[in-house]
């Protein structure tokens, strides 16, 4: 049996009654979403303390990348416990910890931790966490979120499963959540969409020759040398001359 090659990174995430915003944070750290970094490179640990009712393991199945589930029960109210757990299960040399499973981390950010931690033999890597807005966080949260919007919106997307439908919602919900300017958050939304067209058309006039070699073959080429030959042929079997 083949085993799976040891990751470099390993990530514990401490969950606790959070079934809306921990599939969201998990989401954040998949392969899909984190760039220059590959799957195998890095692995997700989520550690349920004890949440009631349990962390929905289904919750992993459509995530990409490797994902374990851990649970405590039961647990203390403190996380450490639940981060040491974490830790002793993690495989990887540089080891993360997020002890509030209900945050949405920036696609890069598991590629310049690594960076980060080659850089000296002890480094330590932190990561900040920023509002965006343009006014105090807790009335932009007041003022500016919906939660029934926002459920609606993702229950759109999970019907319909566009990616561009789904990369649509995800732009509305982060900008409503954190206050962003929406005409900024859909200006770059549709730069990224025009740019994954353009490699999309690319990639499809790359296919098309190697796509055109067996029609070319099969059709057209013997109907072209019917036509050039067909006629020297028949004056060489029924008329015996060229």
């Amino acid at each position: 049996m083949n085993r799976k090659p040891k990751p470099s990174v390993s990530v514990v995430v401490v969950v606790y009654n959070m079934p809306r915003e921990a599939p969201r944070t998990l989401r954040s750290l998949s392969a899909d979403y984190q760039r220059h970094i590959d799957a195998d490179d890095y692995e997700v640990i989520v550690v349920d303390n004890g949440s009631n009712p349990p962390f929905d393991p289904r919750e992993l199945d459509h995530l990409s990348g490797n994902f374990r589930l851990i649970r405590i029960d039961p647990a203390p109210p403190s996380p450490a416990r639940a981060i040491n757990r974490g830790l002793a299960e993690a495989r990887g040399d540089i080891i993360g910890v997020m002890v509030d499973g209900a945050r949405i981390v920036t696609p890069g950010l598991l590629h310049f931790a690594r960076h980060g931690a080659s850089l000296y033999d002890r480094a330590v890597v932190a990561a900040l966490g920023w509002y965006l807005g343009n006014d105090l966080q807790r009335f932009s949260m007041q003022y500016g979120y919906d939660q029934a919007r926002e459920d609606a919106l993702r229950n759109l997307a999970r019907r319909v499963e566009l990616p561009v439908l789904t990369s649509f919602v995800q732009a509305l919900v982060h900008a409503d959540r954190m206050g962003t300017p929406l005409g900024k958050v859909l200006r770059i939304l549709s730069t990224q969409l025009r740019v994954e067209r353009t490699q999309r058309a690319e990639k499809l006039a790359n296919q098309a020759p190697v796509k055109l070699l067996v029609p070319l073959v099969l059709c057209i080429f013997p109907t072209l040398f019917l036509m050039l030959f067909g006629p020297l042929a028949y004056q060489l079997f029924f008329e015996g001359t060229f």
